[in-house]
């Protein structure tokens, strides 16, 4: 169905006289390519995955060629809605078309790791937010920048971009999502405090609601919380404050526990050694009191303190 649309808007576009239909017919044009190749990806993309997936449960001496993995392909796309702008930059929606080129143009060169793409979709986006300030595709430019930047890891520029969302389209459906991942950037940039805070006004922005995907969007920020906390020193005394007036007494004690679990995968022995011991003062009759007294005396064992070491083996005796 789509193709014959094509085949039909292509047909009207070469035929027609009237000049001052061409950018739309144009804009339909690339519309439809993007969607068509889109749709094409996502069919070859399940292919491939049930290929995959047939190849893998096979042995190794009876399997043949690994299957190639589909690359998405939105050139025909891109190149009319570059007729556009570089025909029609008078065209009424040209700040859409600079939008979708620019996003097009990223998809593509992430797709074909062509910076040289990825640069042209920069520039794109660049252009919308520079010369047409007023468009309401600002903000979805912005996220696309901002999450092009954030996985090529330029972490200053995507901050940049995703406070920018932050800061002037605090009504924007993508407002949320914003905030989320600046928290990330954040702590990628290993500012802790920074981090905390926004995660913090993610919870907070989006709590009482009912809506699942929102309420799984704020569980995930809180979850997150838990590795942000565990980055700072001694974090743990303010975590159990913060999860105990968010979510209760009994899920706080949960985070703690995963807080625990960062702590002796990072090496930070003395938190790790407090916050069992915490554990044990506050629940002395728990079943996992043995696990606990075995933690410290396995994160003790790390050190050459033997006085510490005989000290916590007393003490785990003693208890059992």
């Amino acid at each position: 169905k789509r193709r014959e649309i094509i085949a039909k808007t292509t047909e009207l576009a070469d035929k027609t006289t009237d000049r001052t239909t061409l950018p739309d017919l144009y804009f339909r044009l690339a519309e439809n390519w993007w969607e068509e190749n889109h749709y094409e990806y996502l069919i070859e993309r399940a292919e491939y995955n049930r290929t995959m997936d047939q190849w893998s449960k096979l042995p190794d001496n009876r399997r043949p060629p690994k299957p190639t993995e589909p690359i998405e392909n939105y050139t025909k796309s891109i190149s009319f809605y570059e007729k556009v702008m570089r025909e029609y930059p008078g065209y009424k929606r040209i700040d859409e078309v600079l939008y979708r080129l620019g996003k097009a143009a990223l998809q593509q060169g992430k797709a074909m790791n062509n910076s040289a793409m990825s640069l042209s979709g920069q520039q794109y986006l660049s252009k919308l937010e520079q010369e047409h300030q007023a468009s309401k595709y600002i903000p979805q430019a912005c996220l696309s920048l901002a999450e092009h930047f954030f996985e090529s890891n330029k972490l200053t520029q995507a901050k940049n971009k995703y406070e920018k969302i932050v800061q002037n389209f605090a009504n924007s459906p993508m407002y949320n999502y914003a905030l989320y991942k600046l928290g990330w950037v954040y702590y990628n940039l290993r500012e802790f405090r920074r981090t905390i805070d926004t995660f913090k006004q993610v919870v907070q922005k989006i709590g009482g609601t009912s809506n699942k995907g929102i309420i799984e969007f704020r569980d995930q920020a809180l979850k997150d919380l838990v590795s942000a906390y565990a980055e700072l020193d001694h974090g743990w005394p303010e975590a159990k404050e913060y999860f105990k007036a968010t979510e209760g007494e009994a899920q706080m004690w949960k985070r703690l526990e995963k807080m625990a679990e960062i702590y002796v995968a990072a090496d930070k022995d003395d938190n790790a050694i407090e916050l069992f011991t915490h554990f044990i003062e506050n629940h002395p009759t728990d079943l996992r009191c043995v696990d606990w007294h075995e933690s410290i005396v396995d994160v003790r064992k790390k050190s050459t303190n033997f006085p510490d070491i005989e000290k916590a083996m007393r003490t785990f005796l003693a208890f059992t």
